[in-house]
């Protein structure tokens, strides 16, 4: 056998190997814990989980989970029980297995039910919004259940984003039926009536408060939402307003059947829309609805004066049967219009003139017709316009 020596300096006895002091081993030391830090948070937040927080399908999760069962095995069986992958995969295991459980419980059935109608938006199959409200209460019954039980756990937050999600879809499909309504109504000849006009804004807003009360709205949502208010307004404002010039123009008429309580009925509508649009800032000019208002309350007050012109040329006949009371009607309706009349600034100097001594004669005939008492003659005080007092009793004093 060839002889051979340890390399190192000559002539130096006890020389250390070269290896000595490096990694090389002969033999590895037995596997332990690589990490005792693993990331719990990670593993509870976004192990079978989507981006949003919301957790995967049932059937995902069923296949993850034997993925991972596999992986734990094949790391246990590399590095050790206790080694950093093999804990990792056993968290995830645990982690999933915790997911399934939940998506098979009652409220993980209502939450995939719930998933399962979203998906379908967008197609021919869309949900209705019946199917809707009928998935979100059963899932929320099924937290409610939960939280009876002092279960508490990160699942009511998903819960409330597949609320949330619904309630958004519901507000883009009702949005979307009430621009089409709109665009309808436009149309010559169309059918669309108030009452579907009203019933289509009612639902955006009632879906718009619940957006707000689940801090899901924003600005862009509202400015459309006010848009199509300010157009619906706009719409039944046109339509109130030819409705009023119908009626005063039957109204003018010899022998019109329309009445007062007609023509207060049509103004007072149109001065409701009028003033939902200056809430709204929609408004833009007002003149041609007083101008209609103004209209109206001329025609009201031509026919309580011609009524009372009528109830004194009676009063005139023998054995009329006018009553006090009528008369005292006739002169109260007349001074309503005539405050209505000022209010509005129409009229002139002719115009009270004509009021004025209508109302004397109303009132003489009505002193004319009390029965004093002998000690204390009776007087009556009627005011038109700027203060004007006609006093009257019934023996010319």
């Amino acid at each position: 056998m060839a002889f051979y020596r340890i390399p190192g300096p000559l002539c130096v006895m006890g020389a250390m190997p070269v290896d000595t002091g490096t990694l090389g081993r002969s033999s590895s030391p037995p596997p332990g814990p690589v990490a005792t830090d693993m990331d719990t948070d990670f593993v509870e937040k976004v192990v079978g989980r989507k981006i949003d927080g919301t957790p995967l399908p049932l059937v995902t999760l069923r296949r993850m989970y034997d993925q991972h069962v596999r992986l734990h095995e094949e790391a246990a069986s590399l590095f050790g029980v206790q080694s950093g992958a093999a804990r990792f995969e056993q968290a995830t295991v645990e982690r999933l297995g915790e997911l399934i459980a939940e998506a098979q419980s009652p409220r993980g059935r209502a939450a995939e039910k719930v998933t399962a109608l979203l998906d379908k938006e967008g197609t021919d199959k869309a949900a209705t919004d019946d199917e809707y409200r009928a998935a979100i209460a059963e899932l929320l019954s099924a937290e409610r259940q939960m939280e009876l039980k002092g279960s508490p756990d990160n699942s009511g937050l998903a819960a409330m984003s597949q609320l949330v999600k619904v309630t958004k879809v519901v507000s883009d499909r009702k949005a979307a039926q009430l621009q089409k309504l709109i665009e309808e109504a436009r149309r010559p000849g169309n059918k669309v009536t108030e009452e579907d006009l009203s019933k289509a804004v009612t639902n955006v807003l009632s879906i718009e408060r619940q957006k707000q009360l689940l801090g899901a709205a924003d600005d862009s949502d509202t400015l459309a939402t006010n848009a199509m208010l300010g157009e619906v307004l706009g719409i039944v404002g046109e339509r109130r307003k030819k409705a009023v010039k119908d009626l005063l123009e039957d109204a003018k008429r010899p022998g019109s059947k329309v009445t007062e309580e007609d023509l207060s009925k049509a103004v007072a509508g149109l001065l409701g829309i009028e003033r939902q649009s200056q809430l709204l800032g929609t408004s833009e000019d007002s003149s041609e609805t007083m101008e209609l208002l103004a209209q109206a309350i001329a025609v009201s007050e031509q026919r309580r004066k011609a009524a009372l012109q009528n109830l004194i040329a009676q009063t005139k006949q023998p054995g009329n049967s006018v009553t006090r009371e009528q008369i005292k009607k006739a002169i109260a309706d007349i001074l309503g219009s005539e405050r209505q009349r000022q209010l509005l600034g129409a009229g002139g100097p002719d115009a009270d003139k004509e009021i004025s001594d209508l109302l004397e004669q109303a009132v003489q005939i009505t002193g004319e017709r009390e029965k004093p008492a002998p000690d204390r003659p009776a007087r009556v005080s009627v005011t038109i316009g700027q203060v004007r007092v006609l006093p009257r009793s019934p023996s010319g004093r």
